[in-house]
């Protein structure tokens, strides 16, 4: 696993800290990379109570959590 990253660990820490309400209104933009962020906003909080497996740490598999595109 690599180091901890202070910004990184800030904009998560952030993330978290977003009111339902802005998330909702992200998640429902017509601008797509605003609807992805309200997406991953909702799939980060809902990662805290799964663990993210391994592989999907080091970047390998991941892909885009909207249009599932693993070139994302």
């Amino acid at each position: 696993m690599p180091p901890a990253d202070p910004v990184i660990d800030g904009l998560v820490a952030a993330a978290r800290c977003v009111p339902d309400e802005l998330v909702a209104t992200l998640a429902g933009s017509d601008d797509l990379r605003t609807a992805r962020l309200g997406q991953a906003i909702r799939e980060l909080r809902s990662s805290a109570a799964h663990p993210v497996r391994s592989e999907v740490q080091d970047g390998s598999t991941a892909i885009d959590p909207v249009t599932h595109d693993p070139a994302w």
